[in-house]
């Protein structure tokens, strides 16, 4: 955990700030999908912080993410906070590959 100057902090790893676009990959049923462009404000190893466009009650509490520049990429998420715009996110582990964090733009 690190220490915040206002008291304690809860993330368990350093978050990096990327303001970069994305889009939520959220399943429809068994066989669609619907995208939702957003925006990755910040990231950890454990999660993100996250601005969609529409409203986030809208958005399921699972769904899988994409940032621009890793396409190829799905993140797999649970929300964990919900704000008007904002969703704050972590990341459920995968076995396949690790979330790497990068602030360099492709």
């Amino acid at each position: 955990m690190t220490q915040g100057s206002k008291g304690s902090e809860r993330r368990r790893s350093q978050r990096v700030w990327l303001r970069r676009g994305g889009q939520l990959v959220l399943v429809k049923g068994m066989r669609s999908t619907e995208t939702v462009p957003c925006k990755v404000l910040n990231t950890s190893r454990g999660g993100a912080l996250i601005q969609v466009e529409g409203s986030a009650a809208d958005v399921p509490d699972d769904f899988y993410l994409t940032i621009a520049g890793q396409a190829d990429k799905r993140l797999i998420c649970s929300v964990v906070r919900r704000g008007k715009r904002l969703l704050g996110v972590r990341f459920i582990e995968q076995a396949d590959y690790q979330v790497y964090v990068s602030t360099s733009h492709f």
